[in-house]
Parts: structure tokens; C-alpha cells; sequence
């Protein structure tokens, strides 16, 4: 029995094969990739469809199983394929920088971006310089939920120590929402400033990243101790 969409998809498979994806509409890369899940269905239907809901590709990509499942014709098996799409490019990113060189706190800065930005939970990451602010070590948080990262100045200042650092610099990611500072935020970055300061080492700044590309630094908007 011949497939009726069969022609099309074959043809699809060709120009990305030919030319990547950089001529394909949106809802064409949507229907590429939901060939893999549904077979038998019409995939352009539930490409536009999506975009319909979700407003465009980055944010198809960025909803969640749950989300993508109350579209008709996305099975849960396929919902949870798509929303591993966003995580497994992120995980790449992160595998590409990983095996660079991080002496520079711009090159972590940039890892710290990918990395906190990639995921369901807020993290953080204490990055830990020398006098000539080359990045010494960094650490990661996760919190596993949706309360906020449990980090512990203690730990924090006790790495810091064990490691000679001179400075210390810490980022965290805001997931799903803007890089405002919560309350809690603030208090707790000037408790780990001063503690910091107690013990002779420099904090640099607090900066929060989204996924959007903002972000918040603590010191440029003058929330750090003088």
C-alpha cells in the first residue's frame, strides 16, 4: 500500500539532505522532524498546528511534554521526544565547551550561560579566579526542583580557601522567567560578599542568565557592599 505523504516526505529529506535546513519554513522543519514519530499521519497539519499555539519554532522547542501533548495528533510518546530536543542541543553545547580550555572567566562566562539556561532547575556556578583573574576552578549547583538553589556560603567560602583563590564570581540561571533578583537573592549575595571579604577574598559579581540572552549583574546595578 502506497503512502500518501510519501513523495513529500521524500522530497523533504532530500532538500535537507542537499542543503541543510536553512531553506526550510518553520512548520517544514517541524514536519521533518515529526516524520521520525508519526508515520502515518499528516504531519503538516500538526507542524501548523503547533506554531499556531506556541507562536513559533524556538518556542515549540521550549515547551514542555505536557504543553505539547494538548496539541491533537502529538502522542505523549512524541511530546516527550520533541521536548528532549532543546536539552540534548544545549547537552552538546555544553560537551563542545567542556573540552575547551576555561583559564579565561569570559570562556566559562560563556559555559556558565549554555549550561544554566539548558535545563528544567535553577543552577549555579561559583567560578574562582587567582590575583591575575585567571579562573582557577569552577563548581555546580543544581537544585532538582522549583524552589531555587540550596548553595551554602560555608561551602563557598571553604572552596575558595582550599583553592588560594583571590576572587570569586558567581552565576545562576532563571529558566523560565526574567533575570531579576528575588529578595532571598540579594541577601544572600551580600552575605556571601561579606563573608567573602572576612576572609581576604574579592567577590566579583553576581550575574543571572535566562534563556532569552538577558542578563542581570548584581554589580552594575550597584547591589553589592561597597
Amino acid at each position: 500500500m502506497n503512502h500518501p505523504h510519501k513523495g513529500h516526505r521524500e522530497r523533504l529529506r532530500k532538500r535537507y539532505l542537499e542543503s541543510g535546513l536553512d531553506s526550510f519554513a518553520d512548520h517544514e522543519v517541524l514536519e521533518l522532524l515529526l516524520f521520525q514519530y508519526l508515520p502515518y499521519r499528516d504531519t503538516n497539519e500538526i507542524a501548523h498546528a503547533l506554531l499556531n499555539k506556541f507562536g513559533n519554532l524556538a518556542n515549540v522547542l521550549d515547551a514542555t511534554a505536557d504543553q505539547l501533548a494538548t496539541v491533537k495528533g502529538i502522542s505523549t510518546i512524541t511530546a516527550v521526544n520533541l521536548s528532549m530536543l532543546k536539552q540534548v542541543f544545549f547537552r552538546c553545547q555544553r560537551s563542545y565547551l567542556q573540552e575547551k580550555p576555561q583559564s579565561r572567566l569570559g570562556d566559562v562566562l560563556h559555559y556558565a550561560f549554555v549550561t544554566l539556561t539548558s535545563g528544567d532547575f535553577e543552577r549555579s556556578i561559583a567560578i574562582y579566579l587567582d590575583a591575575a583573574g585567571k579562573v582557577v576552578n569552577k563548581k555546580e549547583y543544581c537544585s532538582q526542583n522549583d524552589f531555587g538553589v540550596q548553595l551554602s556560603i560555608k561551602q563557598v567560602v571553604a572552596d575558595a580557601l582550599s583553592l588560594s583563590a583571590n576572587s570569586v564570581m558567581l552565576c545562576h540561571g532563571h529558566v523560565k522567567s526574567n533575570t531579576l533578583p528575588s529578595k532571598a537573592d540579594v541577601e544572600f549575595t551580600q552575605q556571601l560578599q561579606s563573608t567573602l571579604s572576612g576572609v581576604g577574598v574579592n567577590f566579583v559579581d553576581h550575574a543571572i542568565f535566562n534563556a532569552r540572552g538577558e542578563v542581570f549583574s548584581f554589580r552594575k546595578h550597584n547591589l553589592l557592599l561597597d
